[in-house]
């Protein structure tokens, strides 16, 4: 019986403007930088190559301490120089983006069913942001992390989508039994990795990507789908 439901969050629990949250993002901290005296062009390069080493991690350490690491060898610059810059920018700057973001009403509604059913619910973002910039983006979107038991971020993580050892982390972490558990996503490739323990995942296809991979997906349908399929779960309290 399915008691753990883990969920995707951009393109499934919310609808994120990606080209436009980047450029936004990256213009944000460029200025946040240069104001600070700080060489911007390095150091939002430095940004954006800290990505790639967190979706590369092979797990030594927490996407946090990667990036952090790569951030040093790259710059030169500590952790302990820089990080409360980047905390006013989550604090401020980083507000400015929540036009990026839209709510999707079937969404709030499926979290508040789960939650009346009894189900223990995850939230699976790729994890290459801190928490205070995962929940302010998902509060963009309606959606409360505290309705989550767990959320990934950068600092409880030590993989990224669609690393399968990501996945097994989460199911580590919760003491999740697989049988016991589906995830809903709406990317063929991150989301539909979790198959791999045959845990089932659920594809929304209103916001598909990777849609070359719709062979490989049995489990699919559009919002109000998901909304039919969510309202059939039993109640488990």
């Amino acid at each position: 019986m399915i008691k753990n439901i883990i969920f995707d969050l951009d393109g499934t629990l919310i609808n994120t403007f990606q080209e436009k949250f980047n450029k936004k993002y990256f213009e944000g901290i460029y200025k946040k930088f240069a104001l600070a005296g700080y060489d911007a062009k390095l150091l939002s390069k430095t940004v954006l190559d800290g990505v790639q080493v967190m979706i590369r991690n092979d797990g030594s350490k927490s996407n946090e301490g990667i990036f952090w690491d790569n951030f040093k060898n790259q710059t030169n610059i500590q952790k302990e120089e820089i990080i409360g810059l980047f905390e006013d920018y989550y604090n401020n700057e980083y507000n400015e983006l929540f036009d990026c973001v839209e709510k999707i009403e079937v969404t709030t509604n499926a979290i508040s069913i789960l939650k009346d059913k009894g189900y223990n619910l995850i939230l699976a973002t790729n994890p290459l942001f801190p928490y205070v910039a995962v929940e302010k983006r998902a509060s963009w979107g309606k959606i409360d992390c505290k309705e989550f038991s767990y959320v990934t971020t950068y600092e409880n993580s030590s993989y990224a989508k669609p690393n399968i050892n990501y996945y097994k982390e989460i199911i580590s972490n919760n003491n999740l039994i697989e049988e016991e558990t589906m995830m809903f996503g709406n990317d063929l490739v991150e989301d539909l990795a979790i198959e791999k323990l045959n845990i089932p995942c659920f594809i929304i296809t209103d916001n598909m990507l990777n849609v070359e991979n719709l062979n490989n997906c049995t489990k699919k349908g559009n919002y109000n789908e998901f909304l039919n399929f969510v309202n059939s779960l039993p109640k488990i309290n």
